[in-house]
């Protein structure tokens, strides 16, 4: 099976997704090594691309952060990437959550947040409400400034 590791924060954190988009690991660069966690198990590794080599991963193209947002839509003053249908408001976490379309189940939450991962805090724009319900989150946030600098502060904060 191919899988696909997904640039969270630019040459340092990836997803790693299957092909049905389920989210399997994580990659990690660090000053030594490149850490990998998939299915719980961790690995270590010289370098970026032999970790990629190993493990069968090919990488996307664009990172998940440089996806600004290309439009005026917003739910509860919150920005979304698509045009929302059946918003709702997810007392269970504190979000707005709308769905890409009328008959649509999968739910995403409306803004910019910060999501702890297996090693560090990632940035994420309208995130899927299954990813908030699976990780410790901070958000939302109106603004990607505003995101970005609390994301700042949290992986500063964590750092060992």
């Amino acid at each position: 099976m191919k899988l696909l590791a997904k640039n969270i924060l630019p040459e340092k954190f990836w997803i790693i997704e299957n092909n049905d988009l389920k989210k399997l690991g994580t990659i990690q660069v660090v000053k030594q090594d490149v850490r990998v966690v998939i299915d719980g198990k961790n690995y270590v590794y010289a370098d970026f691309n032999s970790a990629l080599d190993k493990l069968n991963i090919s990488t996307s193209e664009e990172p998940l952060s440089s996806n600004l947002e290309k439009n005026n839509y917003t739910v509860n003053n919150y920005p979304v990437k698509n045009k929302p249908y059946n918003i709702t408001y997810d007392a269970g976490l504190g979000v707005s959550t709308y769905t890409k379309n009328q008959k649509s189940n999968c739910y995403h939450a409306a803004g910019y947040y910060i999501i702890r991962f297996d090693f560090a805090w990632a940035q994420a724009y309208c995130p899927k409400v299954t990813t908030l319900r699976q990780n410790k989150f901070q958000g939302p946030y109106i603004t990607q400034i505003e995101m970005k600098e609390q994301l700042r502060l949290n992986n500063a904060k964590h750092k060992n």
